[in-house]
């Protein structure tokens, strides 16, 4: 067993092949005024090096008659230190679920946004077609029309000389008839 009041005596006496520790904490020893002494956020990592080296914690509260108030208040730190970094790790991972909903809602949207610009560029391509369709067909109407107009003026001129001879073969039958 070996004292130790600093990280550096508590790493010699691990080296040296101490099978168990003993040391104070703040107030919690009767070396309390003494510069080289671990505070109650040293426990956890003393703890774990021990642990890790399985070397025994003893003693580490002397005179406790006068300190148990501290001793109960590191315990409570140590526990709201703990119960913090549990809230932390949930919050953080709660928000990390979130984005990762908000991530796949999004990529699901973009597919869908594709989906209709696809459908769209499709529909656009219809009614391209579909215009220069109708002004193709425009175009002939317009250029049979004019052929039309010009073919009725045509037969306009015709039905007028037809209409001419049949009224000249019919004063010419009239004359025959009286001439009979």
């Amino acid at each position: 067993m070996a004292p130790v009041g600093s990280y550096e005596s508590l790493a010699a006496a691990i080296e040296a092949g101490a099978d168990a520790v003993y040391f104070g904490v703040e107030g919690l020893n009767m070396r309390s005024r003494s510069s080289a002494n671990f505070t109650l956020d040293d426990l956890a990592e003393i703890v774990r090096r021990c642990h890790q080296e399985q070397v025994k914690i003893t003693d580490v509260i002397h005179n406790v008659s006068d300190k148990l108030a501290i001793a109960v208040n590191a315990v409570q730190q140590l526990m709201r230190n703990n119960t913090s970094q549990n809230e932390a790790a949930v919050t953080v991972a709660d928000s990390f679920e979130k984005i990762t909903e908000s991530t796949r809602s999004a990529d699901e949207q973009s597919r869908m946004l594709e989906e209709v610009v696809a459908s769209l560029a499709g529909a656009n391509a219809g009614i391209i077609e579909g215009i220069q369709t109708i002004s193709a067909a425009m175009e002939e109407v317009t250029a049979h029309s004019s052929e039309t107009y010009n073919i009725s003026d045509k037969n306009t001129g015709i039905v007028n000389q037809v209409t001419e001879l049949v009224e000249s073969l019919n004063r010419q039958a009239q004359s025959l008839q009286s001439s009979v």
